[in-house]
């Protein structure tokens, strides 16, 4: 729960709001074009460049 938190919380400061709750049956985005789905995971990749680095459940300082 504190990675999943840490996580989001990362996201959130790239730009990117995410739901504290997963949508289990579709995956709903509001990006429609190739270079949203890039910057989303190009936010994704350093957040948990981040949190690999700090060690698993620890939040970015």
């Amino acid at each position: 729960l504190a990675l999943d938190a840490a996580f989001r919380r990362g996201l959130l400061d790239h730009g990117i709001a995410t739901a504290a709750q997963p949508l289990r049956r579709y995956c709903v985005t509001l990006a429609h074009e190739d270079h949203h789905f890039a910057r989303i995971e190009e936010a994704a990749h350093a957040v948990m460049k981040d949190l690999a680095r700090q060690g698993a459940g620890a939040a970015p300082a």
